[in-house]
């Protein structure tokens, strides 16, 4: 069953914003400019408004809507810990953002409710954030190669947000 077209789009433009913001945040703090922080926090709003529209177009997909409403909480999480300084938040928001999300972009590719390029693209970006995130749970740092992720995540974003917008091909 296919992604409801309504949600597709609102997710399309929530992941192209959120993404825009992950990689303007990502190039501005590289660069030494104060504020690129302030983009990366904002990112994370329109990414969980995007896990949640495709949760509610997913229609009977029931594994795949509970794992990206967990992914949107996440994101949620994620916000509130950054605004609250709360580290008990941003662990939790981190594993729910990161499995929750990889599982629903699986699932939904799976299950056939998002296809093609968008599929694919949504599977790459989201095990690029698990990459990225993911190992600072258990303390490993990645150094600058964090980074790099999170400027290739938020192009990964932007990609699967222009590729949700297409109105996919009739098979």
């Amino acid at each position: 069953m296919a992604i409801a077209s309504g949600s597709r789009g609102i997710a399309g433009i929530a992941f192209l914003l959120g993404g825009a913001s992950t990689a303007l945040g990502t190039v501005l703090g590289l660069v030494g400019v104060p504020g690129g922080l302030w983009f990366l926090l904002l990112a994370y709003l329109p990414i969980a408004v995007g896990f949640g529209a495709l949760a509610v177009g997913a229609g009977s997909h029931l594994a795949a809507r509970i794992a990206l409403l967990i992914a949107a909480a996440g994101y949620v999480l994620l916000l509130l810990a950054t605004v609250l300084w709360v580290a008990g938040l941003g662990t939790a928001g981190v594993l729910a953002a990161a499995l929750g999300g990889l599982a629903g972009s699986i699932l939904l590719l799976s299950g056939k409710a998002v296809t093609g390029n968008a599929a694919i693209a949504f599977v790459v970006t989201t095990i690029v954030f698990a990459a990225m995130t993911l190992p600072g749970v258990v303390g490993l740092g990645l150094g600058m190669f964090v980074t790099i992720l999170s400027l290739v995540f938020g192009l990964g974003l932007v990609v699967t947000g222009v590729l949700l917008m297409r109105v996919p091909r009739a098979s």
